[in-house]
Formats: C-alpha cells, sequence, structure tokens
C-alpha cells in the first residue's frame, strides 16, 4: 500500500518540481532584497576570498601544526571581533538611523571613543595570554604569535570599526573600497613573504596588520562619515548602547563562544597538527560563509530600516526573503560539499589533509542550520529582543559543550565538527520557535496560519 501511494504522486512530483524552480528563479531575479544584499555578498565573497588564499599558501608552505597555531591565534582576533561588534558595532548600526546631522556627528566620534578604550583592553587581554603562556600553561608554540597580536589586534579591529561604519548606512562602494584594498596589499604581500621564504605565523598576522592600517587610514582621509566628539556624549551614548548590547554581548558571550572555544579543546586533546585540519576543513567551507555574513552584514540595518519604516508587516517580509533565499542558496552548497568535499580539500593543501570529507560535509550542513540561526536572530536583534536570542545561545552553549566533552576525545576532528552541528541545530530550534510565537502575538494571518501548518 505504502509503495502504490508513493508511485501514484511521483507523477504529481515531477509536475510540481519546475514551478518550484521557476519561482525560485523569479524570486532571485525580481526580489528587491536580492538585488540589494548582492554588494554586500560580494564584498563579503572577497573577505572570505582574501582568508581562503592566506589558508591555502599556509597550507601549502607551513605544517599543520603552525597552522594550527595561525587558526588559534585568528579564532582570539575574532572573538575580540565578535565583542567589538555587539557592543559598539551593532548599536550603532541600530540607533544611527535615528539620529541625523549633528547628533550623528556626535555619535559616530562616542563610538570612536569606545572604539579606543576597547583597543586597550585587547591589548592587556593578549599580554595576559601570553604571560599565561609563558608560564607553561597552553601550547608554547602560542606565545610568539600572541606577541605579535598585542599589536596587531587592535589594528584589525580598527579596519573592522570603519567598514561596519559604512556598512550600518548601506555605503557599500566604501566597503568595497576598503576591503579590496585589504585584499590587495594582504595577498601581495604574503607573496612577497613566500617568494623570499620568509612566510611564518608571525610575518603573516604582521602583514594583515599592515594592510589594515592602509585601509583604515584611507578611511578617516576620505572622511566618508561625519564626526564630532562631545565629552559630555560619550558616557551618555555608552549607557544607551548599553541598554541594547547588554543582552546582545551576553549572548555572544553564550552562544559564539564555542566556534572559538573548541579549537582549544582540539589542541589540548590533540595537538596543533589536529587544529591544523579542523582549521582547513572550517576554512574551506567557510568560503561559501562569504554569502552568510554578507547577508548578515546586510540584514541587520535592513531589518531595523524595514521596522522603522513599515512596522512588523514589512519586517516579516524581509524576513521571510531572507530565509528564503539563505535555504536555497547554502542547501546547495551544502550538497557540493557532500559530493566532492574531500577531493577539494586534497586538491588545493595536498595529501595532508585526506580523509576530511566527512568533517566538512558537517560543517556545510551545520551552516546551513547556521543560516537560519542568523536571519532569525537578526530580526529579532533588529526588534530590541535579544532576550529571545540569550535563550537561543544559552542552548548552543549548553548543547554544545556536552557533545565536545563527548567527542572531541574520541573523535577528534569529527567530534569537534559534530558537537558544532549539535549546538547549532539546538539554537536555530530555540530561535525559530521563538519567532513564530512573537508573530503570532501580533495575529499576523500569513504567520500564524505558517505556525499552525
Amino acid at each position: 500500500m505504502q509503495r502504490a501511494t508513493l508511485s501514484n504522486n511521483q507523477p504529481a512530483a515531477r509536475r510540481s518540481l519546475p514551478s518550484v524552480l521557476t519561482k525560485l528563479l523569479r524570486f532571485i531575479r525580481q526580489g528587491s532584497l536580492v538585488s540589494k544584499a548582492i554588494p554586500s555578498v560580494l564584498d563579503q565573497a572577497i573577505v572570505s576570498g582574501t582568508s581562503f588564499v592566506t589558508s591555502i599558501l599556509l597550507g601549502r608552505l607551513c605544517a599543520p601544526g603552525e597552522i594550527g597555531v595561525y587558526f588559534l591565534g585568528l579564532s582570539l582576533v575574532m572573538y575580540a571581533v565578535a565583542i567589538q561588534s555587539e557592543i559598539i558595532c551593532g548599536p550603532y548600526t541600530v540607533y544611527s538611523h535615528r539620529r541625523e546631522g549633528r547628533a550623528l556627528a556626535s555619535y559616530t566620534g562616542s563610538m570612536m571613543v569606545h572604539q579606543a578604550i576597547f583597543s586597550l583592553l585587547v591589548i592587556g587581554a593578549f599580554g595576559l595570554l601570553a604571560g599565561i603562556v609563558a608560564l607553561g600553561w597552553g601550547p608554547h608554540e602560542m606565545l610568539p604569535a600572541l606577541l605579535v597580536l598585542m599589536g596587531a589586534a587592535p589594528l584589525l579591529l580598527l579596519r573592522t570599526l570603519v567598514r561596519m561604519m559604512s556598512m550600518a548606512h548601506l555605503r557599500m562602494r566604501e566597503v568595497l573600497l576598503i576591503d579590496v584594498t585589504v585584499a590587495g596589499l594582504q595577498l601581495s604581500g604574503l607573496a612577497l613573504l613566500a617568494w623570499c621564504d620568509y612566510l611564518s605565523v608571525v610575518t603573516v598576522f604582521l602583514v594583515m596588520a599592515g594592510a589594515c592600517v592602509v585601509a583604515a587610514t584611507g578611511w578617516f582621509w576620505l572622511r566618508p562619515l561625519a564626526m564630532r566628539f562631545e565629552a559630555s556624549r560619550i558616557w551618555t551614548d555608552w549607557r544607551q548602547n548599553w541598554q541594547l548590547s547588554r543582552w546582545a554581548l551576553l549572548s555572544e558571550m553564550f552562544g559564539s563562544t564555542t566556534p572559538y572555544l573548541l579549537p582549544w579543546m582540539l589542541a589540548l586533546a590533540h595537538g596543533t597538527a589536529a587544529t591544523g585540519l579542523f582549521a582547513i576543513c572550517t576554512t574551506l567551507v567557510g568560503l561559501s560563509n562569504s554569502f552568510l555574513l554578507g547577508m548578515s552584514n546586510f540584514l541587520v540595518p535592513r531589518c531595523a530600516q524595514a521596522l522603522n519604516e513599515g512596522g512588523l508587516a514589512r519586517l516579516q517580509t524581509v524576513l521571510r526573503q531572507s530565509l528564503m533565499l539563505i535555504v536555497s542558496a547554502l542547501g546547495m552548497l551544502a550538497i557540493m560539499f557532500f559530493l566532492a568535499g574531500e577531493w577539494i580539500a586534497v586538491t588545493l593543501y595536498g595529501e595532508n589533509y585526506a580523509g576530511c570529507g566527512a568533517t566538512i560535509t558537517v560543517l556545510a550542513v551545520g551552516l546551513l542550520f547556521n543560516g537560519l540561526n542568523v536571519g532569525v536572530g537578526n530580526t529579532l536583534y533588529a526588534m530590541e529582543r535579544q532576550q529571545a536570542n540569550v535563550a537561543a545561545d544559552i542552548t548552543i552553549l549548553v548543547v554544545t559543550l556536552l557533545a565536545a566533552v563527548m567527542l572531541i576525545a574520541p573523535y577528534g576532528v569529527l567530534g569537534t565538527a559534530l558537537a558544532t552541528l549539535a549546538g547549532t541545530v539546538a539554537g536555530t530550534a530555540v530561535r525559530s520557535v521563538a519567532i513564530v510565537r512573537f508573530f503570532g502575538q501580533q495575529a499576523d494571518p500569513l504567520i500564524c496560519g505558517e505556525a499552525a501548518r
């Protein structure tokens, strides 16, 4: 009976597939969200492509242990960037749309002061970590990288600040100019180092910092955003930002700590060489992450703008369009990595990375679920409902750490990827329930109908 039922349904499925594909293609061609998001996705492709080419150079010319050191150092920088995004860049993206003229210039100046203070704290944090490693606690290979990052990390953060300020106002030409400049200088500098046989983790971080200095200096010279420094506004603006960012920071500490913590757990359990293998798999899948990060960079200001101009109805439209685009794009990429992920890794990085196909597939599936997290989470952020994001990120933290404790020691790199996937799926479930319940409470008939189905 079951077999007959499936057979009877097959013609209908075949007839409906072209219709679904036609609708999807029409949506991609005509959707205003897609056309506006393309520059952001292109920009993020440049950023991710630069990191990708950097990883290929390291993978071909350095040992897996050195790649592990680079990845651990970079994870610390990215963790600092994540905190910066929540306490400085995120609030600016939301509140800058509510100010004009002198008020906006003063607010921008306050952000620069906040950034300077945060950079000093980052320098102190890297110095403390270097002291801990020097005392024999942690991978001793990390010490030179940590010392260099004391000076390099604030420059990487400055580049992030200026590009996100331009991104907040959807000035994509400025963002593209910053990232093209960094990409050109960084890749040419690394190529020169490789040709002179001076390529190492330390010199890579120095080149990255130098490229960011040039790009940030150019941004300040062009002065695309007016700035005023009013001492009376610095603390006032911080307090207002903190009302929003405290929940975002708490969410970041709970949910986004694990991606930066897991490589360190893997290094302690299996050494920096295993971390290097995981870094290669993450970087390979992360190339497709350029789409997701580009959408994320675009969606926060777009959601804030939609809520301000069209209320919840417009925000719901933006959410539906973004989720459809994210799922279709990342779903196809997950299939590609399932079919050819290991072949791509071996072709690009060499035979040292054979056998990583399962890890790449798991990470690609996790990226698909993370796309749903990003779409729904940015919508909650724009509505200033960070409590729901905090609940989801607490779930991610707990589930990921429990899975990591059980899986990393026996399964190594694959266990790390599985722990990441488990946490991401759990967080997606919590955020999805939260957004459906919220829109259902607003009595929107379409959302209620979808939730009921």
